[in-house]
């Protein structure tokens, strides 16, 4: 037991600080009690898991350490060894994972065909439900062949 608790201590540690913590309320969106009523979906799911789920805030916390994709070059490596075809679609206004971050997992995965959404934040899904299901529908097509819109 005191293996675990030493290793979750520096974790709970960052959580505990007055950045993370701002970070956190400014994710959730629940400075006020009055601005519940007003929450978008997003910011009251982020506000749940925050409350709810026992290691998101660490695990939050060790994205804004180490940055979001710190330690998964093997998984890019093994997939660009791969004969799969692969598919990333980006917003360039992500703040969750910064835009960066897609180009340095396309150069990890050369046959990766990268979208790029200008306007898009982390949950396209959401916000460009359409235009990321028609690029889905194409890419999930036997016939797939990427071809950028012009």
């Amino acid at each position: 037991m005191l293996q675990v608790s030493l290793l979750f201590q520096p974790l709970q540690t960052v959580s505990s600080l007055p950045p993370f913590q701002h970070y956190m309320r400014l994710l959730a969106n629940t400075s006020k009690s009055s601005e519940l009523c007003e929450t978008n979906p997003i910011q009251e799911i982020v506000r749940l898991q925050a409350a709810h789920l026992p290691h998101y805030n660490a695990a939050v916390a060790s994205s804004l350490r180490d940055g979001p994709i710190h330690g998964l070059q093997f998984a890019f490596q093994s997939l660009a060894s791969s004969a799969n075809q692969v598919l990333l679609i980006h917003g360039m206004s992500d703040k969750t994972v910064p835009y960066k971050y897609a180009s340095k997992i396309n150069n990890l995965v050369p046959q990766a065909d990268l979208v790029t959404i200008s306007d898009g934040g982390h949950d396209l899904t959401v916000t460009h439900a359409s235009e990321v299901n028609g690029l889905l529908l194409r890419f999930l097509a036997d016939d797939y062949s990427y071809k950028p819109r012009g």
